[in-house]
Formats: C-alpha cells, sequence, structure tokens
C-alpha cells in the first residue's frame, strides 16, 4: 500500500500537462536547494499540512482521513507560476480514484495565493510562487 505522498506524486509526475511544464521537478516536502534563483524552474514542491485520523463511528468508515495538503509551484516569472498552477489545479481538483489504496475519496482545491522569495545572495532574480491548499479524503478501508 502506498502513501498519500506517494500517490500525490504519482498523480502529478504521471500528468501530461504539469510533466510538460515542470519535467521531472516535483519534489515532496523541500526542494534539494533552499536558496531562491539556484534551482531549475519551474518546479513543485508539496507537503501535507496535516491530517489526523478522524474519529468516526461506523466500522465502514473507520480509516477515512481528511488531510490538507500544499502544493507550491515555483517559476522565474508570475505567468509561469500560475501556469504551473492551473495545471496542477486541473489535475488534483476533483480527483477521486477508488482503485488506489489508499482510496482518494475527493479532492478539493481549498485555496489559492501568490508569495515571491527574494534571492539571499543579492541578486535581483527571486522565485515567483502559487501556493495551492487541497483538501484530500482518503480511506484505508
Amino acid at each position: 500500500m502506498a502513501d498519500e505522498t506517494t500517490l500525490l506524486y504519482t498523480k502529478l509526475s504521471g500528468s501530461f500537462g504539469v510533466s510538460a511544464l515542470v519535467s521531472n521537478r516535483i519534489y515532496p516536502g523541500t526542494a534539494p536547494q533552499a536558496n531562491p534563483g539556484t534551482l531549475t524552474a519551474p518546479f513543485i514542491v508539496f507537503f501535507r499540512v496535516s491530517g489526523p485520523p478522524l474519529n468516526v463511528a461506523t466500522p465502514a468508515s473507520l480509516g477515512d482521513v481528511q488531510s490538507r495538503w500544499q502544493v507550491e509551484c515555483v517559476a522565474p516569472t508570475h505567468a509561469q507560476a500560475w501556469g504551473v498552477a492551473a495545471a496542477v489545479a486541473t489535475e488534483l481538483d476533483g480527483w477521486r480514484d477508488l482503485t488506489l489504496a489508499p482510496k482518494v475519496q475527493s479532492t478539493l482545491l481549498l485555496d489559492q495565493r501568490d508569495a515571491f522569495a527574494t534571492p539571499t545572495d543579492g541578486g535581483d532574480e527571486g522565485e515567483h510562487r502559487v501556493i495551492l491548499d487541497f483538501s484530500i479524503w482518503s480511506s484505508l478501508s
């Protein structure tokens, strides 16, 4: 059984629309280099923000989990960051796949916002980011 991180990585990396923009630069947790402007862009970083198992009353629903995920789409320009974000949103918003383990019952885009990372090396090029927040319901049963 795969974990949610693996499922999300597989979903994003298997998407033609996403991979056409970022190739294989999809990173769970953190990007390999933290200094803005030093990593080939565009790229995606995603991580789980929260998601404890829910206390449920019915045995059929045991193992149901609602988790919140943040997906950061990073690019040299604002337009490129939003292009990557649009591809990610198209792929994930409304995603449902009951053939997976854990089953992905529902995915909903909750929020999106802009951010800009100023370079720490004194350069004038930073990174434009679009941050997407998703709610993902999955089930182990």
